[in-house]
């Protein structure tokens, strides 16, 4: 073999090392930096007040007593309704 030629697993190894450099060193624009602002706030605010609002609603209203999600005969069953 020449100098200048390489084995396969060689330039394998040269693209993923390739691929590696670019994903990770490629800037993430305005909207990338504008999601890693928001999803924080989101997922630590957000969603924790909904679950806290839902659950409290829950526990303290039995909202979900009388919701279609559940058959009738369940709800009836879960309830001690006869009839």
């Amino acid at each position: 073999m020449s100098s200048g030629s390489s084995s396969p697993a060689s330039r394998v190894e040269s693209a993923r090392s390739l691929n590696m450099t670019v994903r990770c060193r490629r800037w993430p624009g305005l909207s990338g930096l504008a999601a890693a602002l928001f999803v924080p706030f989101y997922q630590g605010l957000y969603l924790k007040g909904a679950r806290f609002v839902s659950y409290s609603a829950e526990i303290l209203f039995a909202s979900s007593q009388y919701d279609d999600f559940v058959p009738p005969r369940v709800r009836r069953a879960l309830l001690g309704v006869k009839g």
